[in-house]
């Protein structure tokens, strides 16, 4: 990738890149900083806190990552990330 900071896109399942639902979440300002998420499609509960999930340390990395420049954000899908 290249010099700019990526987080996980927490409505992005990082088993295998599909939509999530995400519960429990709490916000700090407006921002969302950390939820539950479960998977629509293959059912994968996770935890996604302040832009990584928790499933990133036993080497799950399938969901969308997004990132900022210029003021806007990009989102790379989860089989760029390889």
């Amino acid at each position: 990738m290249n010099e700019f900071s990526y987080y996980d896109l927490p409505n992005s399942c990082n088993k295998c890149g599909k939509g999530t639902l995400t519960s429990n979440e709490k916000y700090e300002e407006a921002d969302l900083s950390e939820c539950k998420t479960e998977c629509k499609t293959c059912g994968f509960v996770d935890y996604w806190a302040y832009g990584v999930f928790e499933s990133s340390q036993d080497g799950y990395k399938k969901c969308h990552k997004y990132y900022f420049k210029d003021g806007k954000m990009y989102i790379i899908k989860g089989d760029k990330n390889d």
